[in-house]
């Protein structure tokens, strides 16, 4: 899957005052799957978000949030594509709760 075509599709379907909703889980919402790696990642889903990672992504597709969660229940709307995106980059963030995740639950 081509994350960025996918998108493209979406921006060139939705209204201009339309809304888009997301909804897929979220790394930070594994205390769902009763703290299980093995559980969350077994769903078919081609990429692991956090809300900001989420959030970037579509940013990068000419989207803008108004509203999530870390479930990742989300809501965009359509904004100008950035002609010289700032890009952050979230892995510390992300890979820190997963670490600390294992450490806490699994290294008892």
């Amino acid at each position: 899957m081509d994350i960025k075509s996918e998108f493209e599709a979406v921006r060139r379907l939705l209204t201009d005052d339309g809304r888009l909703y997301i909804e897929v889980p979220g790394i930070k919402a594994i205390k769902y799957y009763g703290y299980d790696f093995l559980k969350y990642f077994q769903n078919a889903h081609n990429y692991a978000f956090t809300l900001n990672t989420l959030r970037q992504t579509l940013y990068l597709c000419g989207f803008t949030s108004i509203f999530g969660n870390e479930f990742i229940c989300s809501v965009f709307v359509k904004s100008e594509i950035p002609k010289n995106p700032v890009i952050q980059n979230y892995y510390r963030d992300a890979i820190d709760y997963m670490f600390a995740i294992e450490n806490h639950f699994y290294m008892k």
